[in-house]
């Protein structure tokens, strides 16, 4: 009578899985595997799109409309282009036309360059601080609260701030859909003119505008 132990299989793995449950969890990894394949294949042709005949790869785009999170295709950057490039390159969006500023240093480069048809409203230090070089009609320019619901009544398309004034309330302007803009700070004398042609250029204005170097 043949022993029992005849019917084992020999040098068998303890925890090792039979075959017929082996051969599913491999066809599963492999659907995975190519599910993931073509849905990477989908993004990329998504947001590189491929070129048209006879186009060259300098005007390749890069495709970021929803859901990848921008409005708009932009080009692809070039490495070290300045901000008086902007405009020229396509990385300003549209001229905005109603403009809110939540500081005394953006009151002032709204007062000096921007169009008053175009400021929706200063920030509320604005006539606290009213330079004499301003324009007397903007003495009484309007003015926000500084809250985030007086801000969103106005229906601004374009916030400007600098680096470390009010994060907190640009924040939840951004959380509502607001298009904030933030200004770096400029500490040399020389970096000015380039704060400058970034402001301007964020308003659609000509670059020349800005302050000559000292």
């Amino acid at each position: 009578m043949p022993s029992l132990a005849c019917a084992t299989v020999p040098n068998k793995r303890p925890g090792a899985l039979p075959p017929p449950a082996a051969a599913r969890l491999w066809r599963r990894g492999r659907r995975f595997f190519v599910a993931c394949s073509v849905a990477a294949c989908g993004v990329a042709f998504t947001v590189f799109p491929p070129l048209a005949a006879g186009e060259p790869a300098s005007k390749k785009t890069l495709n970021l409309s929803p859901p990848f999170g921008l409005r708009q295709s932009l080009p692809l950057p070039v490495q070290g282009t300045p901000f008086d490039k902007l405009r020229a390159n396509g990385f300003v969006q549209e001229v905005p036309k109603k403009i809110v500023s939540l500081d005394l240093c953006t009151d002032w480069m709204l007062a000096r360059y921007a169009p008053p048809e175009r400021i929706a409203a200063f920030s509320p230090m604005h006539r606290a601080y009213f330079a004499p070089w301003m324009p007397e009609a903007l003495r009484h320019a309007p003015t926000h609260t500084g809250e985030a619901e007086n801000i969103l009544r106005l229906q601004p398309d374009l916030v400007i701030v600098g680096q470390y004034n009010v994060p907190l309330l640009r924040a939840q302007l951004q959380r509502l859909g607001l298009r904030v803009e933030i200004l770096p700070l400029s500490t040399l004398p020389d970096a000015v003119p380039e704060y400058e042609r970034r402001f301007l250029a964020l308003l659609g204005l000509p670059p020349e505008r800005a302050s000559l170097p000292p």
